[in-house]
């Protein structure tokens, strides 16, 4: 993992809605590519207020983050696992967030900017319960997609 860095958020929303950021769009393909096809797009931008914060604008208005869905078996669980925490262990791919709405009563979400996981013990990310993944990459990643391509081509043949 690398060392502790600021985490965007917001900052950078909305942006216009084309022409899109690239490399959300390439680190997706790599997940869902990487896993079988166990990972699935569930979306990426939408010019919308985060699930139940009205007035708080989602950072898929950014164009950097993106949605990924499993089905219900143990083995894709599993799978999506696997790849979340090679994502994490290698956030230095561009990754500043990752929610995984699955885990625990409320979910679980790692953040660039404490280099660790939290356990949710109230709501704090929606829809709670769903085999859903929330990614939110870094604005250089987001502009750079053959710079995503370079590093998970580093990463996957061993760093």
């Amino acid at each position: 993992m690398s060392a502790k860095r600021p985490y965007t958020g917001t900052k950078d929303c909305p942006q216009p809605r084309t022409p899109e950021r690239g490399g959300a769009r390439v680190f997706a393909n790599n997940m869902i590519f990487f896993t079988g096809g166990v990972l699935q797009l569930a979306g990426i931008y939408a010019l919308r207020d985060k699930r139940g914060k009205p007035g708080d604008i989602s950072v898929h208005s950014s164009w950097r983050a993106f949605d990924l869905t499993y089905d219900g078996e143990a083995n894709s669980r599993a799978q999506a696992m696997s790849m979340i925490d090679f994502v994490v262990e290698n956030d230095w791919l561009g990754l500043e967030y990752l929610a995984d709405y699955a885990t625990g009563r409320f979910g679980r979400g790692w953040r660039c900017d404490r280099q660790r996981w939290d356990v949710y013990r109230k709501r704090t990310i929606e829809p709670i319960g769903m085999r859903l993944i929330h990614v939110e990459i870094t604005p250089y990643a987001a502009d750079h997609p053959d710079a995503v391509t370079e590093r998970w081509t580093k990463a996957i043949n061993g760093g």
